[in-house]
């Protein structure tokens, strides 16, 4: 018993070939795709990508370049963070060093006999009215 005359089941034959033969150029052209993959409209995107249309970022020999040039940054970003402790890690040898004081962290004379200030304002206060006898006390703490 058929349900198709032979020149219908022919068309419907031939349309499936042509159909099969596109879908495996699609699959050819993206190892990432199945032939079950493949509906109409993936085909109709890898016929708008075809030619002076085709959209080139999804050209595979861009996108391994765009690999590559990670690969390289990435790369880049790890030679400078090694860099970086490395060096972190001589200034804090370098800290540990005698005399490697920074500036702000030299103080002054007067600074580091502050606590004899202390005595002084105190043998000021003693010796009211006896100007000459501070002054020297002022000198010999280093105020002066």
């Amino acid at each position: 018993m058929k349900f198709l005359k032979d020149d219908e089941f022919a068309s419907l034959k031939a349309k499936a070939d042509n159909y099969d033969s596109i879908v495996n150029a699609v699959v050819a052209g993206n190892e990432s795709l199945t032939a079950e993959d493949v509906t109409p409209e993936v085909i109709q995107a890898a016929i708008e990508n075809v030619g002076d249309n085709a959209d080139e970022t999804l050209s595979s020999e861009i996108i391994t370049n765009q690999q590559t040039e990670i690969q390289s940054l990435t790369e880049t970003v790890r030679t400078l963070t090694t860099e970086r402790d490395n060096l972190q890690t001589e200034v804090e040898e370098l800290r540990v060093l005698p005399g490697a004081e920074s500036v702000t962290t030299v103080k002054p004379a007067a600074e580091i006999n502050a606590e004899t200030t202390d005595t002084v304002l105190e043998f000021a206060q003693k010796n009211k009215g006896n100007t000459l006898a501070i002054a020297a006390e002022m000198k010999k703490a280093g105020l002066v």
